[in-house]
């Protein structure tokens, strides 16, 4: 009886393999590139042996084999100390790509220095090692409660040099009187 049983569910189970057909699931890859490994809903830390370097949220990387790719993320940054002891520099935008130590942000972008300057804009090229942003879109600078809008965008943050075009200065003065 066991074995009538035993070759019963056999010759079942048979046909069902037999007839079974299995759901084509499609993978899609970003462009037909090949990424190595993909994040959803990210924190990636770069560390030290003093501290944390290099801080990435995301709500979605894809790391390809010399690229990164973020989206919807924040990256935090450490530059050189300011006065206040704060070093951090946070980079904010719908789309990140990094490239060794080049971002190349857009969407949204929102650039919050450490010396306390916020940059908006919707493109924006920063080369971390140099400390060098770029653009060639309109942005605009905040500093304390001054503004500075322009287009094409050249900002030395090592020597605090700027080039633009297309200027605009907005320059609170205190104790204004006019004789």
């Amino acid at each position: 009886m066991g074995i009538n049983s035993f070759i019963f569910i056999g010759v079942i189970l048979s046909l069902w393999f037999l007839t079974y057909k299995p759901i084509n699931e499609k993978v899609v890859h970003n462009s037909g590139k090949n990424f190595l490994i993909k994040f959803i809903d990210s924190t990636m830390y770069e560390i030290s042996d003093k501290k944390v370097e290099k801080m990435v949220v995301s709500r979605e990387a894809i790391i390809y084999k010399n690229k990164e790719e973020l989206y919807d993320a924040s990256v935090m940054i450490r530059s050189k100390p300011q006065e206040d002891g704060n070093d951090i520099n946070i980079i904010t935008a719908k789309s990140i790509v990094k490239k060794g130590t080049i971002l190349d942000a857009s969407g949204d972008v929102l650039l919050n220095l450490s010396n306390g300057t916020s940059i908006t804009t919707q493109k924006l090229h920063y080369d971390t090692k140099k400390e060098l942003l770029t653009n060639n879109m309109p942005y605009e600078i905040l500093y304390q409660e001054h503004k500075f809008n322009g287009k094409d965008l050249y900002f030395d943050m090592k020597n605090t040099h700027i080039k633009s075009n297309n200027i605009k200065f907005n320059i609170k003065v205190e104790n204004e009187k006019i004789n």
